[in-house]
C-alpha cells in the first residue's frame, strides 16, 4: 500500500516537474522575444497570472499588452491567453500538416477565435486571405476587435456569435481560462448563435479553403449546422475533445461529407476532401 502511494507521488512530482519545464522554455522564447521593457514587463505579468491560474488561485482580471516584432496584442493575464500565442507562434500547432500552412488559402473560417492568435497568424502568412473569425465570449471577443485593428489586418472580419446547429441564442459559460470557456446550458450569459449554413448564405461566402474549428466540445454541433457548408470546404482542421464516441461522431460526420484524416498532433486533427 505504501509503495503504491510513493509511485502516486512520484508521477504527480515528475508530472509538475514537466509541466514547470514547459512553462518555463514557452516564457523563455515570448520573453526574448517581446519588445522594449513595456514589452518584457508585461510578458512577466502574463507568467505570473499563468502560474496563479495553473495553479487554480484567483488573480485580478488585468489586460496587458504585448509587443513583438511582427505582433501587437492585448490579453487578459488572469485568463492565460497568453497561451495561445505560444501554440502558434513558437509551437506552429496549426501548421503541423504543410496543407494548412495557408500559403495557398484565399478564404479562412475560423470557428472559437478566442482573442486572435489564429486569425492573426493566418494573416500574416498569406495577406490577401479573407479570413471570418467568430468568437461567441464578450471579453475576448473585445480584445479580438482590438488585436485586430491594432495589426491593421484588413483583411480579417471578426463576428461576436458563437456557431452552432442553429441559429438563435445559447448560454455561455465563461471559465476561468477563457480559451477553455464554452457553450453550456448551465452558462451564466447569453449569446447570440448562428448556424454556419446561415453564415455562409449571409456573407456570400462561396468557398471555404480552411475551416478551423475550435469550441471545447461543441465541435459536433458546429458540423450539425454546416451540413450545405462542408461541400464548399477543402480542409477541416479541429480540435478533438470530449470522449471517443463524441470523437468518433466528429469522425463520421466529415467522412460522410466526403474528407478523409492527413493527420493529428496531439489534441488537433486534420482532415482534406477526398479527391
Amino acid at each position: 500500500m505504501e509503495s503504491s502511494v510513493n509511485e502516486v507521488r512520484l508521477y504527480n512530482l515528475q508530472h509538475l516537474a514537466v509541466r514547470i519545464w514547459r512553462l518555463s522554455r514557452r516564457f523563455a522564447k515570448s520573453f526574448v522575444a517581446s519588445h522594449g521593457v513595456r514589452g518584457k514587463w508585461a510578458m512577466l505579468r502574463c507568467l505570473a497570472g499563468c502560474v496563479l491560474t495553473r495553479l487554480g488561485l484567483p488573480s485580478k482580471s488585468r489586460e496587458v499588452n504585448l509587443q513583438f516584432r511582427d505582433l501587437r496584442v492585448t490579453v487578459d493575464v488572469s485568463r492565460y491567453e497568453i497561451f495561445s500565442y505560444w501554440e502558434m507562434w513558437h509551437e506552429a500547432a496549426y501548421e503541423a500538416v504543410p496543407q494548412f500552412c495557408g500559403k495557398g488559402d484565399f478564404c479562412i473560417v475560423d470557428v472559437g477565435a478566442n482573442v486572435g492568435f489564429y486569425a492573426m497568424r493566418r494573416s500574416l502568412i498569406q495577406k490577401d486571405c479573407r479570413i471570418y473569425s467568430f468568437e461567441p465570449s464578450p471579453s475576448a471577443f473585445s480584445r479580438l476587435k482590438r488585436n485586430i485593428e491594432a495589426n491593421c489586418l484588413s483583411n480579417v472580419e471578426v463576428f461576436n456569435w458563437a456557431i452552432g446547429s442553429h441559429s438563435g441564442f445559447v448560454r455561455f459559460d465563461e471559465a476561468q481560462q477563457s480559451i477553455q470557456s464554452r457553450i453550456s446550458a448551465d452558462g451564466k450569459i447569453e449569446v447570440t448563435c448562428k448556424a454556419l449554413d446561415d453564415v455562409v448564405r449571409e456573407l456570400n461566402i462561396r468557398r471555404i479553403d480552411t475551416l478551423k474549428i475550435n469550441t471545447e466540445g461543441h465541435e459536433r454541433f458546429v458540423l450539425e449546422g454546416a451540413k450545405a457548408t462542408l461541400a464548399k470546404v477543402a480542409r477541416v482542421v479541429l480540435e478533438a475533445h470530449g470522449d471517443t464516441g463524441e470523437r468518433s461522431f466528429v469522425d463520421g460526420r466529415l467522412r460522410e461529407a466526403g474528407f478523409r484524416l492527413l493527420g493529428k498532433k496531439g489534441n488537433l486533427v486534420y482532415y482534406e476532401r477526398d479527391r
